[in-house]
């Protein structure tokens, strides 16, 4: 997994979630790009080929990728909202 760790710093500078969130979804990509990885090694592309397509599967620097991010996190932080909410009612 070392090999995509360039990668995961990338998307870990990209996060703006709070940290327990942003490693549990660091953690998740992780998984995933190993799993694209040995996607592509299965369907007989070599390592490097195979690496290279994990890699732009989850390229955070193309403009779809990064907004898609950036739902995801707004997602979340409108869930929670919502949550912390329903609790702040359900005390009052």
């Amino acid at each position: 997994m070392t090999q995509f760790t360039p990668i995961l710093k990338r998307i870990n500078e990209r996060l703006d979630l709070p940290q327990p969130t942003k490693s549990r979804i660091i953690l998740e990509i992780a998984s995933d790009l190993e799993d694209t990885f040995r996607f592509y090694l299965q369907k007989g592309l070599d390592e490097q080929e195979s690496f290279q397509k994990a890699e732009e599967k989850f390229d955070l620097y193309s403009y779809q990728s990064g907004f898609e991010i950036f739902q995801i996190s707004t997602i979340f932080r409108n869930t929670l909202f919502c949550f912390f909410q329903l609790i702040l009612l359900y005390l009052a």
